[in-house]
């Protein structure tokens, strides 16, 4: 890879790590508040587990952009991690801290992904299904109450 393409991810890889550290510094998002009304409860709730994801997705990227940077440093940026064949300049630019080509990337996410969505959320997926109520046990329900 030339040094003006190295120079020019890197320049890309400062300015993410940048932003990303700054955000990683705003935690108020985060923090625990009583709210007398049970929906705002849950709302905060939701709010704050999108916010820790959102936070969890940072620090990760965080991670492979200082690896990137290192690997810049060790003269290894742009060559795979798995089959040592030199990165596309295209896949770089469009994720600069990638440490795959694009067939070895394909490969690990078919591997991880090889569990139903269904198992990743926690639902096991040879559960039994639970019957939704029938619209007459609803009816015979309301209409008992009625009488």
């Amino acid at each position: 890879m030339q040094r003006s393409a190295l120079r020019h991810f890197e320049q890309v890889l400062h300015a993410i790590l940048d932003g990303t550290e700054d955000a990683l510094l705003k935690r108020d998002d985060i923090a625990i508040e009583n709210a007398p009304d049970a929906l705002d409860c849950i709302q905060r709730a939701t709010e704050r587990d999108l916010a820790i994801c959102r936070i969890e997705s940072d620090f990760g990227r965080l991670q492979s952009v200082r690896t990137a940077l290192q690997r810049i440093a060790d003269g290894t940026y742009g060559i795979c991690f798995r089959c040592e064949c030199e990165i596309a300049e295209k896949r770089l630019r469009a994720v600069p801290w990638t440490s795959y080509c694009l067939a070895c990337q394909d490969s690990t996410d078919s591997r991880r992904g090889s569990f139903p969505r269904a198992e990743l959320a926690g639902v096991a997926s040879g559960s039994p299904r639970v019957p939704e109520p029938s619209r007459r046990g609803v009816a015979s329900a309301v209409h008992t109450r009625k009488r």
